[in-house]
């Protein structure tokens, strides 16, 4: 039998006894299956359950559609915008400001306008140090940004970010229930305030 690509090792007791496994992306959240499944099975077992590893972000949107099926009041017949529908609303409202810079046109700024808004909901940057920055871009992308909020609530609409705030508040609430223990595995660098 080929070695496994993940020496789970240090894993073994985790795995055991149950605890909830979060990795960075789905590739290693299946080596660390494929690998458990190996141990199983030179320990001589014929069938074995399962350990609960996935990826963070998939774990993330599991808990996103158990708030969906079980109505949870904040966020009940919302939907999470896709990442295209979403470039091409920022594209229109920057297209339709009327107090943008001149020659700045909404194609070349739709991506940016995006990746800044998926940066503060992921990190948690105070809205209110961007305003009193003074910094020109920033008082136009906030303005933006309302605008952006206001659409998409309009058509029951979250980003990604919204959604995995609205999962960190059920927790926090006791909607969703807690587990007893999670553990990140393989993560070079701390996730981001947002899912932590």
């Amino acid at each position: 039998m080929l070695k496994p690509l993940f020496d789970i090792s240090p894993l073994r007791d985790e795995l055991s006894a149950g605890t909830r496994i979060l990795t960075p992306n789905r590739r290693l959240a299946r080596q660390i299956l494929s690998a458990w499944g190996q141990h199983c099975a030179e320990q001589g077992q014929r069938v074995w359950r399962q350990p609960s590893v996935q990826a963070l972000d998939d774990w993330l949107d599991q808990c996103w559609q158990e708030l969906q099926d079980r109505a949870y009041p904040d966020c009940a017949g919302c939907s999470i915008v896709a990442t295209q529908a979403e470039r091409l609303l920022w594209e229109k409202l920057i297209d339709a400001d009327e107090d943008k810079p001149p020659l700045l046109g909404g194609s070349s700024f739709a991506r940016l306008a995006q990746t800044a808004l998926q940066m503060v909901e992921h990190w948690r940057v105070s809205l209110s140090e961007l305003a009193s920055s003074g910094h020109e871009p920033c008082v136009h992308w906030l303005r933006w940004r309302e605008m952006f909020y206001q659409a998409l609530a309009e058509k029951k609409l979250l980003t990604t970010g919204q959604a995995r705030i609205q999962v960190l508040e059920a927790f926090q609430q006791g909607f969703l229930g807690r587990h007893p223990r999670l553990l990140l595995v393989a993560f070079s660098n701390r996730p981001a305030p947002l899912l932590q």
